[in-house]
């Protein structure tokens, strides 16, 4: 009865004047607001610490427990509708995912995390998602796909203002394009890369930069390996492990494969297989699914070439293995990714005329149909461009060749007029290296000669009579002469007085 007065007693005045209705209302709804606001404060707050944790998880290579926390900042994003937890969890999860070989679900988290209203307005986050794409498009064979990708995403690093996030990226963009132009087969646009990258890791303040210079020292050894120059490739590969060794940096598996893929080169397979299983035994830590089945592959045609045919049908039938788990997967990616490269195309031609875009429509599904002769038009329009804008200095270079050839054809043959001719045509050389050791004696300069034109320590042996080992003693004779340490590339000190 007193409840019923009361409630017609506050009806009556809430009639008389609604400001009181307003007031009420207010009451009730302000204190709900401030601890919606409250929660939602801390739910990205915990996202901001879930995501800091997930990537030191990545670089560590820990990527489960990567994948883990990133999905825990992904629901707490979606719960408080914080686009750039939902970004940041999505890029992170399809990062992992691609390393793990799940590339089919890797391309669905880099679409929703390019998708969000953060990713469209942050240039840093977007360049990730190209780089990561054009990786996948590596791994699955569309290799013109992949460097589009990867110069999207450096253009995308260029509009970054923040210096030091923007050398990173830089760096790390000039990385993947070199092993674009590698697995090309375009070895000066991979040597170029890679000097544009070893600039930018002048720069000290970079952050995460020590996984970088691993990487550009590995590269920089696969280069010299490509080339048969064995000792710049072992300081590169030396100096990358040295990099691990005092950063503590888990991922070494690829310094590893490399270095073992230059030791069974040499024709050394013993040496190959120590560092080939060194690979493997990182690789199971790091759990990096993706690298599996090649190392297996060469793991067994080392085991094959030495004629254990039980340890490289081991090894074979691990790598087919490995090959049968991610064939489906990668059908499924191969599709989703040639989704994804039609559209970005439609997306390109979406201004043009209705001719023009029917004709690059229709061509560009008919080159991804004919991938073989995409690549062959791709390489022979890249080396045609390098031919015009190279023209001139071919001319030089044919004349330096020719240069080297003959004097190489006299150092072979042992003749005693090698030293003068090289004199002469190599002036600026003999005068800088004299100035700064003035000292070198006849055969400490023929030495030095040889060095210059690049022939190995088994060639330098071979053409002048005499052991392998003699050259070596020889070769460290001459360090200490030159007042160089071991560490010292000895090639790359004698060319630097060219």
């Amino acid at each position: 009865m007193k409840f019923y007065f009361v409630y017609n007693l506050l009806k009556r005045d809430l009639m008389k004047n609604k400001f009181y209705i307003i007031a009420l209302f207010f009451l009730i709804t302000t204190p709900i607001s401030l601890y919606s606001q409250k929660t939602r404060s801390e739910q990205k707050h915990i996202v901001d610490s879930l995501l800091a944790t997930s990537f030191q998880h990545f670089l560590k290579v820990d990527l489960f427990k990567n994948i883990e926390t990133a999905s825990q900042a992904l629901n707490l994003s979606k719960e408080s509708d914080y686009s750039y937890g939902k970004a940041r969890s999505y890029f992170y999860l399809g990062r992992a995912l691609s390393y793990l070989g799940e590339y089919n679900k890797s391309l669905d988290f880099l679409q929703l995390s390019e998708n969000e209203p953060y990713t469209q307005e942050n240039s840093d986050l977007h360049s990730e998602i190209y780089r990561i794409r054009g990786q996948i498009f590596m791994y699955l064979g569309l290799p013109s796909a992949s460097i589009k990708e990867f110069r999207r995403g450096l253009n995308e690093v260029m509009l970054i203002t923040e210096t030091k996030i923007k050398l990173q990226l830089e760096s790390l963009a000039y990385e993947n394009l070199c092993i674009s132009y590698k697995n090309a087969g375009l070895d000066d646009s991979m040597f170029y890369y890679l000097n544009k990258n070893k600039d930018i890791l002048q720069n000290t303040e970079i952050p995460y930069a020590q996984s970088n210079r691993l990487n550009l020292y590995t590269l920089y050894g696969d280069y010299y390996s490509m080339k048969k120059q064995y000792d710049s490739a072992s300081y590169y590969f030396n100096q990358s492990l040295k990099v691990a060794r005092e950063n503590n940096l888990n991922y070494r598996s690829w310094v590893y494969r490399h270095l073992a893929d230059m030791q069974n080169a040499k024709g050394e397979p013993d040496s190959a297989l120590l560092y080939y299983h060194m690979a493997l035994e990182n690789l199971e830590e790091t759990k990096m699914k993706n690298e599996f089945q090649e190392l297996y592959e060469q793991i067994s045609k080392v085991y094959s070439e030495k004629g254990l045919k039980d340890s490289a049908k081991v090894y074979k039938d691990k790598a087919v293995t490995v090959e049968n788990e991610l064939l489906n997967a990668k059908q499924d990616a191969i599709e989703k990714a040639l989704n994804i490269i039609i559209q970005e195309e439609q997306q390109a031609v979406k201004n043009r005329s209705q001719k023009l875009l029917a004709m690059w429509f229709l061509g560009f599904i008919a080159i991804i149909v004919l991938a073989g002769a995409i690549w062959v038009k791709y390489r022979r329009s890249h080396q045609k461009i390098l031919e015009e804008k190279e023209k001139e200095v071919k001319v030089l270079e044919s004349k330096l060749n020719n240069t080297i050839l003959d004097l190489t054809e006299l150092a072979k043959s042992n003749d005693s007029s090698f030293i003068p001719n090289f004199r002469e045509r190599f002036p600026e050389f003999t005068k800088n290296l004299l100035a700064k050791h003035p000292d070198l004696i006849n055969s400490e300069f023929w030495f030095c000669a040889m060095i210059f034109l690049d022939f190995s320590s088994k060639e330098i042996a071979q053409y002048s009579f005499v052991e392998h080992r003699s050259i070596q003693i020889r070769k460290s004779r001459l360090r200490k002469k030159l007042n160089i340490d071991s560490e010292t590339d000895l090639y790359l000190y004698i060319k630097s007085f060219k």
